[in-house]
């Protein structure tokens, strides 16, 4: 027979068990707002500011992600010669990888989706290139974001309360970006320290479009793109010959810069 002492022993025991496990499964379990994000690993490099998610995804046999290497959003005859160019594996496939362009205007409800451009395989060169848009990327303060196995759509607001963080990361990876703004002083970027403002080359005025020199160079700064010629040097649309130090635009070729 158990004495009255080693009783309350094991009723006390007992207590301080179910405790345990009561406090156990409320640590284990999610707090409340858990999942109002998707669930992505940090950039192996250092993510953008608000850019949840990201590591190189496929990177492939050499290890070496896809990067956004030129972009063009506004020319001089009426926005008929826009695009974007990645920069990877010669022949992979980077379907699975789309561009989302992001609003950047306070007024325009930043964060929000404007355009989503879906990439296909490189060449042989390492380089996919978008057709040719005509009128189809913001001409404002914008952000590109080269992300993997995005749900996101045209209209989709990833930056809910227009803070310049993003609240929403509906993709399984954020491998690259980079942002231009006119200067607006309540315009918002998504793209860490890699923005091209008016006067990130000592110019000063709104860039047209960009490539990274050399191809694929990526610190995740500003000082990895160099501005491409205002006159559309290079495409159908040119009005115009590239000035010494400007880029040329090379749509699906190497970029390079006019000596």
């Amino acid at each position: 027979m158990q004495t009255p002492t080693a009783l309350v022993v094991l009723a006390l025991a007992a207590s301080l068990a179910a405790c345990a496990s009561a406090e156990g499964a409320a640590d284990a379990g999610a707090r409340p707002d858990a999942a109002r994000l998707p669930d992505a690993a940090p950039l192996a490099d250092g993510a953008p500011p608000g850019g949840d998610g990201g590591g190189e995804a496929d990177a492939g046999s050499s290890g070496v992600g896809p990067v956004l290497n030129e972009v063009v959003v506004d020319n001089p005859e009426g926005d008929t010669c826009e695009y974007v160019e990645i920069a990877g594996e010669p022949g992979r496939d980077y379907s699975r990888f789309s561009i989302l362009v992001l609003e950047g205007d306070l007024g325009a409800d930043p964060g929000s989706v404007d355009r989503v451009i879906v990439a296909g395989t490189a060449s042989a060169e390492g380089l996919w290139v978008s057709e040719l848009l005509s009128g189809a990327i913001e001409n404002g303060s914008q952000t590109l974001l080269l992300v993997a196995d995005t749900s996101a759509g045209i209209g989709d607001d990833l930056d809910t309360d227009d803070d310049g963080t993003l609240d929403l990361a509906p993709w399984s990876a954020l491998v690259d970006a980079v942002a231009i703004t006119d200067d607006g002083i309540s315009d918002v970027t998504y793209a860490g320290d890699a923005v091209l403002s008016r006067t990130f080359d000592g110019g000063n005025s709104y860039v047209r479009g960009a490539s990274r020199i050399p191809d694929g160079a990526d610190s995740d700064q500003a000082s990895d793109w160099v501005r491409n010629s205002p006159t559309a040097d290079g495409l159908p649309c040119a009005d115009g010959t590239a000035a010494p130090g400007e880029a040329l635009n090379t749509p699906g070729a190497p970029n390079a810069v006019k000596q």
